[in-house]
């Protein structure tokens, strides 16, 4: 085995020892004989993993003595890290109500908030002070990269994953129920006399979005209404010339009911629908999702689905903070949406 992994394979598992208490604040560690001894290493490779936690602040030596680890109490508040893809999604409407549940609850329990980009390079930066930095992590982003989840994960640090989550890590998520949302939505254009139904998602390969879909899809099959895959798209962000394109696959379509897994992608082709002389709900009727600010601008009020992301974020932070004082209690239940009917759909007929 090389050196160099020797000397960081001794540094990690001191690390964890450290910072799960194991010698306490000031506890003094083994020495280095005792160390050889135990993990059957060289004086060279003890020294070296010593010598870099001591520089990044875990541990001081005193002649004569031994190697202490600092109290570092006073320098780590209770600190509890969010996860975000990028900081600018903190003003979406969604990311910023989960993030006002989170801080609510943590506030209240006297921990603090801290928003992270999950673009950056945390392994330039070092994952190991990542950790110690913080009590527990919430994560919102499915981008993270793949090493850095491992290591969060496998830290000893609480981890849970916040409205998005990748697959394999599903049975660590507090979820809403976004396969429900997708089958509210398309149930209530069946109930209102949409036969030919179209959708605009975002891509399957996250998630919540394939939970989506899969509502829709099961609305339809259990109506018995069309929902051709020729009328399903997919994409992040609705462009005018998008919404222009979707617009004319519609129409040419003839599909009478269309969901969309945004309230920004049904605004965007409602207008391009009304542009051209499209009739809504008369003609198409259109439902969106979020409940967004913008289905209250300057388009038809919109039938959209309430997604209770501040609940969510609530829940998250509540269920963090019992596993941070050793309660491992099962996740709760998916949180429900529910369908708010406005002015681009007709209702039951």
């Amino acid at each position: 085995m090389p050196e160099l992994y020797k000397y960081q394979l001794l540094k990690s598992r001191l690390l964890k020892n450290i910072q799960s208490g194991g010698y306490g604040s000031y506890g003094k560690i083994e020495s280095e004989p005792a160390l050889q001894r135990q993990f059957h290493l060289s004086r060279n490779t003890i020294r070296q993993a010593i010598k870099e936690l001591e520089q990044e602040g875990y541990l001081y030596r005193i002649r004569g003595k031994g190697t202490f680890v600092k109290n570092i109490t006073p320098e780590n508040p209770k600190k509890i890290a969010l996860i975000i893809y990028d900081s600018s999604y903190m003003t979406h409407h969604i990311t910023g109500n989960i993030i006002r549940g989170i801080d609510q609850v943590l506030s209240r329990n006297g921990y603090t908030l801290d928003i992270l980009a999950g673009k950056r390079d945390f392994y330039g930066e070092r994952v190991d002070h990542l950790t110690s930095s913080y009590a527990g992590f919430l994560i919102g982003a499915y981008q993270i990269d793949g090493r850095i989840l491992y290591e969060l994960i496998h830290s000893g640090k609480p981890c849970l994953f916040v409205k998005n989550y990748p697959d394999s890590f599903r049975e660590l998520a507090v979820r809403i129920d976004y396969e429900k949302a997708g089958y509210l939505a398309a149930e209530h254009l069946i109930r209102s006399g949409c036969r030919d139904l179209g959708m605009i998602n975002a891509p399957e390969m996250i998630s919540i979005s394939r939970d989506f879909g899969k509502g829709v899809r099961n609305a339809a099959l259990e109506y018995g209404i069309r929902l051709k895959k020729s009328n399903c798209y997919e994409c992040l962000f609705t462009t005018p010339e998008q919404a222009a394109e979707f617009a004319g696959y519609f129409r040419k379509n003839k599909v009478d009911g269309i969901v969309c897994a945004s309230d920004e992608f049904a605004v965007a082709l409602g207008k391009e629908m009304l542009s051209t002389g499209v009739k809504i709900p008369e003609k198409i009727q259109i439902t969106g999702c979020n409940n967004n600010p913008v289905s209250f601008g300057d388009f038809l009020p919109l039938t959209t689905i309430e997604i209770p992301v501040f609940e969510l974020g609530v829940s998250a932070a509540e269920v963090l903070l019992e596993r941070l004082s050793g309660i491992e209690n099962p996740l709760p239940e998916k949180l429900m949406p529910v369908l708010i009917q406005r002015n681009t759909t007709k209702g039951d007929v």
